[in-house]
């Protein structure tokens, strides 16, 4: 989960290397580590959910981190300008679904 705010550094590595249209597949240049995306406090919430693209089957177990990071306007309209839309499909309800702290 991103605010906007300050530039994503570790964002800043993949952003450079966005493809120019979504489904062109692209070969990344040098190392992304998959920790420098999260934040220094690991705390998370946990709850069953759907995936994020239609069907959007209910077979997905979510872990969310708690703190919030920040992303730039110019990195949110780099990503929009290759995915096109904000989001592939409305809200979901929670349908009696639990989340866990």
């Amino acid at each position: 989960m991103f605010d906007v705010g300050r530039e994503n550094k570790a964002l800043d590595k993949m952003w450079k290397q966005l493809p120019k249209r979504k489904g062109k597949p692209i070969k990344m240049v040098g190392k992304v580590l998959a920790g420098d995306l999260l934040p220094r406090k690991k705390e998370y919430y946990r709850f069953s959910g759907s995936s994020t693209t239609p069907p959007c089957k209910e077979s997905v177990v979510w872990v969310v981190v708690k703190t919030i990071m920040t992303i730039s306007k110019q990195q949110i309209s780099a990503l929009k300008k290759v995915i096109r839309k904000d989001n592939n499909r409305p809200i979901q309800d929670l349908n009696g679904r639990v989340v866990v702290e």
